[in-house]
């Protein structure tokens, strides 16, 4: 599986982005072992920016006459409070998106032309979203047919599980993205700097699928059991109450 998405990543990156790359990895690894138990706070910040980046943006999309800076304050303000306010739903949200991501790319593997996959070459000076609209046209029929579906399942299965069983949510979520972060950010710096090393990841699909379920299980247990200790026990006296 990994084989095949290396065609997704560049070959060589600047010295910055190399430096983002590793430092989006040690904070995967962070996430991975511990993120849960800021949950909240991480929750809160994202949906502040997340906020803040769509106001500022909202002006030029619905042409209104208001300056960017008024809608991206009043967004960060609003999502923010719904980030803090709504923590289970935004953690479901998370979950499912990363859920989808990695039923997107599974359905891209499983359907992926035998030929091989290039990145389609988008005229000069297009938008994100023609870029976009040539990626989806380069994927072959069965790809475009399953990959919406799969990724809806997959994002509904997050949702309802996280609203199910917060603390599930939670510990898988952060468990999942802190795996996906050092994975795909991981494979990114080795294969820009060290790609003789990427020898030692397993050439099956199976095994390499085992290894991160493994790892995501390991990260998700470990934060469950840390915030079973930091839940503090009931008084004496008040159990059978």
């Amino acid at each position: 599986m990994i084989q095949r998405l290396l065609v997704l990543l560049p070959q060589q990156i600047s010295s910055l982005s190399l430096m983002i790359a590793i430092a989006g990895a040690a904070l995967g690894g962070i996430l991975w072992l511990g993120g849960s138990r800021f949950s909240r706070t991480l929750m809160t910040l994202i949906s502040v920016s997340t906020g803040g980046l769509i106001g500022l943006q909202f002006p030029k999309w619905f042409s209104i006459g208001l300056e960017g800076w008024a809608t991206a304050v009043l967004g960060a303000l609003i999502l923010g409070i719904s980030g803090y306010l709504l923590h289970k739903l935004w953690v479901g949200m998370g979950l499912g998106a990363v859920l989808a991501f990695w039923a997107a790319l599974g359905t891209f593997v499983v359907c992926a032309d035998p030929k091989g996959w290039n990145w389609p070459a988008s005229p000069a000076g297009a938008t994100v979203h023609r870029q976009l609209v040539d990626v989806w046209n380069s994927l072959t029929p069965e790809a475009r047919k399953l990959l919406p579906f799969s990724a809806c399942a997959a994002l509904l299965s997050g949702i309802c599980a996280s609203m199910l069983w917060p603390r599930v949510g939670s510990v898988l979520l952060y468990s999942a993205a802190g795996v996906s972060l050092m994975a795909g950010l991981g494979v990114t710096v080795l294969n820009s700097t060290k790609r003789e090393w990427l020898k030692v990841i397993p050439s099956q699909t199976s095994s390499q699928v085992i290894i991160l379920i493994c790892l995501v299980a390991f990260g998700a247990i470990l934060q469950w059991r840390s915030i079973s200790a930091r839940t503090p026990a009931p008084p004496a006296g008040e159990g059978g109450r």
